[in-house]
């Protein structure tokens, strides 16, 4: 089903595969990587939007090694802390299930995400040419931010800028996986909750010092049980 036209102020995401320049160059890692991230985008898409979160849709985007996620609030109160906690629980859900492929090897991300005005239209196809038009701020933002995670994977972060009012919701999930730092809410999905935060730094500059497989090893031994309290702390 295609994705219906949207125009309003919402939070958009993007999604970059990590390190895919390198997988290109192996050749069928790159195919395979591929494959994984459309086919779990797409399922966990369609799952989250059939369980439904105050009627808020997800809509996602997906295009070689990205995706541009946003949150389709039509017809709905603004509500910029909703329309977050949407995005989070569905990047969240992405990055776990990418952690693992044929019980090893994993696909890692970078995201950036940011809050206002966005607009996309499901414009006429004709033969040989499928048309997808979207643009706006947040998209924008998104894009750009993203670029400076490059020697960060598995970390995302939201632009501030538009979203203080997320700091009096802070102890609400997912929102409680959210670091404020600088310019920057960092949103630690690998986590239970920001205690272990100090002890995942520590271990995440080991690591990634050495080995992308090191890295991943690293989120998926976090990643594996996070998110599981998920149904006791929402609100």
């Amino acid at each position: 089903m295609p994705i219906p036209s949207y125009s309003g102020e919402t939070c958009v995401a993007f999604l970059d595969i990590y390190g895919f320049k390198k997988l290109m160059e192996r050749g069928i890692k790159a195919e395979e990587a591929l494959d994984k991230f459309y086919s779990t985008v797409f399922r966990i898409n369609r799952d989250f939007n059939e369980i439904g979160i105050n009627a808020r849709k997800i809509r996602s985007l997906v295009v070689s090694d990205c995706s541009v996620i946003f949150v389709d609030n039509t017809g709905l109160t603004q509500d910029k802390v909703e329309d977050v906690k949407t995005v989070l629980r569905f990047v969240q859900k992405v990055n776990q299930e990418l952690l693992v492929i044929d019980g090893s090897r994993s696909i890692l991300t970078t995201c950036s995400a940011d809050y206002g005005r966005f607009k996309y239209e499901d414009r006429i196809e004709f033969e040989g040419i499928g048309k997808d038009f979207f643009f706006g701020q947040p998209y924008v933002a998104a894009f750009l931010d993203n670029e400076k995670l490059k020697n960060k994977p598995g970390y995302c972060r939201i632009i501030g800028k538009n979203l203080r009012t997320l700091d009096d919701n802070l102890t609400i999930f997912p929102l409680s996986l959210l670091k404020t730092e600088g310019d920057y809410y960092y949103f630690y999905w690998m986590l239970n909750n920001l205690d272990e935060l100090g002890s995942f730094q520590r271990r995440y500059e080991d690591v990634s010092e050495s080995t992308y497989r090191n890295t991943a090893a690293l989120l998926r031994s976090l990643g594996s049980s996070a998110g599981r309290s998920e149904s006791s702390d929402q609100s």
